[in-house]
């Protein structure tokens, strides 16, 4: 049996991560884009951020964002005819086909984000910065934590 903190702890994380979510999709409707087009333009955005020489394939991305080949090609069909990801052939092995965002890709990811830590700025007005410095480390704790138990 799940204790009721943690019931409550994740709770709270889904609330939260819910209302972030539906503030990015201001932006989004603005670019005619889904949820389903953000994760896969975030998911090639944060890893050339942390791998900035990174290829990404159409199998590779499709494993990322948990979708079969065909819906991710589809997926990438529409974000190519609204340019916002680039295909091309790789330099190394002409058979891959390389996913990248396109500018326009950027700036939308750039804008979500940036709409997001706004909203986030203004509901945490009436939180001391000392609580918000303790939120931070505790958050990154718990994602450190996360990321080694993978």
């Amino acid at each position: 049996m799940v204790n009721k903190k943690f019931k409550d702890f994740e709770t709270l994380l889904r609330e939260i991560n819910w209302n972030v979510t539906l503030k990015g999709r201001e932006t989004l409707k603005k670019f005619n884009s889904s949820n389903t087009q953000l994760l896969c333009m975030s998911t090639l955005f944060f890893a050339k951020q942390e791998e900035p020489n990174r290829e990404f394939t159409m199998g590779e991305l499709a494993k990322n964002i948990d979708m079969s080949f065909s819906a991710t090609t589809n997926l990438v069909d529409r974000l190519v005819a609204n340019n916002l990801i680039e295909r091309k052939r790789s330099a190394k092995d002409r058979r891959k086909v390389i996913i990248n965002l396109s500018e326009n890709g950027e700036i939308l990811i750039k804008q979500v984000i940036l709409l997001r830590q706004e909203y986030l700025q203004k509901i945490c007005r009436n939180i001391s910065s000392t609580e918000i410095d303790s939120l931070i480390q505790i958050l990154t704790k718990l994602s450190d934590l996360m990321k080694k138990g993978k």
